[in-house]
């Protein structure tokens, strides 16, 4: 037997469940977009000084000073081997935390945080240098960019930097 239903079944006034979202912390390296989990960020303060030090890996700019604690600096470009540029107005450092360790990323511009459905979430590009694979856990298209997701917990991973990018 056919029920029938009252036409304002058809209108989802209750709609399912959202889609599952990812927050994440962009910024821009060049002309190039990365981003960072939301969870994995203490904060964002403008570029301290930094004071290098002897026998740091490649990928370690040197130290600062934020709000007290010594920091070490990671610059993600000398990962990434793209080219340096001087810090300007719009330069950040990102404080990272993950498993008990923290570090400042640099950064040419913070743009926003951004809420990214899951489902926007890819594997990295096969194309990526294998020795960066592990640096980069997803990629995301949010509207005009594409944004490559660094894995935190890699990039506070000293003991593996020695490895990559040695010059």
């Amino acid at each position: 037997m056919n029920q029938i239903l009252p036409l304002e079944s058809l209108y989802d006034d209750n709609p399912a469940a959202e889609e599952e979202t990812q927050s994440f912390v962009t910024f821009r390296l060049g002309s190039e977009w990365y981003g960072v989990s939301v969870k994995d960020v203490r904060e964002i303060v403008r570029m301290p000084l930094i004071v290098t030090l002897p026998s740091l890996p490649f990928s370690i700019l040197g130290i600062a000073n934020v709000r007290g604690d010594l920091l070490p600096v990671i610059d993600p470009k000398r990962i990434l081997e793209l080219p340096a540029l001087d810090p300007s107005v719009h330069s950040r450092l990102i404080v990272l935390t993950s498993n008990g360790m923290e570090a400042g990323l640099l950064a040419d511009e913070v743009a926003e945080m951004i809420p990214a459905p899951v489902s926007h979430l890819e594997p990295p590009l096969a194309t990526l240098n294998a020795n960066l694979l592990s640096y980069v856990e997803s990629v995301c298209k949010w509207q005009d960019r594409l944004i490559a997701i660094f894995r935190v917990s890699t990039l506070l991973d000293f003991k593996e930097r020695r490895t990559v990018c040695q010059k």
